[in-house]
């Protein structure tokens, strides 16, 4: 779906567990973006998991080449998926903030019953909330599985992921 057909494209985010220093499983809400290098943890996320923050040497930019100000460092993080087997490990760049709350405004419309009919990783995925943690291009495509489902023609996609379904577009 193009930005002439829509004024607005929805940001996918999951829920997802992530083990912290003790090998507990915490809940967390985030965002998927194949076009971020790194993967991401807000500082709150990381004091609770409690992983030891290790320095982060590299620069990180964003659109234009802006600079990304205030990385506090890196920590290794384990996500879960709902299959118990299945564990995903990346380092994290850890930063104060990762993007306001998620999606921007509440999204109030009858379209999002038939997104509900899918097991969806964030089934609040209408309503504000905040984002602890960013899935990058290092781990994107283990997290994303199968083709897009299309329930309407000019309306966000499903995406399967391992966590569950996510809206996206």
């Amino acid at each position: 779906a193009s930005m002439s057909q829509r004024h607005s494209v929805m940001l996918g985010t999951v829920v997802a567990c992530i083990k912290d220093h003790h090998g507990r499983s915490h809940k967390f809400r985030g965002v998927l973006d194949a076009g971020s290098m790194h993967s991401f943890v807000t500082e709150k996320c990381a004091k609770l998991l409690g992983h030891t923050l290790k320095p982060f040497q590299r620069d990180v930019s964003g659109v234009n080449n802006s600079p990304l100000k205030n990385v506090l460092g890196k920590i290794d993080i384990t996500f879960e998926s709902p299959r118990p087997s299945l564990q995903l490990e990346t380092e994290a760049v850890v930063v104060p903030n990762i993007t306001p709350p998620l999606p921007q405004t509440f999204l109030d419309s009858d379209m999002w019953s038939d997104y509900r009919s899918y097991p969806l990783s964030d089934p609040e995925f209408t309503n504000p909330g905040p984002i602890s943690f960013l899935i990058g291009a290092d781990l994107y495509p283990d997290v994303v599985i199968g083709a897009p489902v299309v329930l309407h023609d000019h309306g966000p996609r499903l995406i399967s992921t391992l966590f569950g379904y996510t809206v996206l577009g």
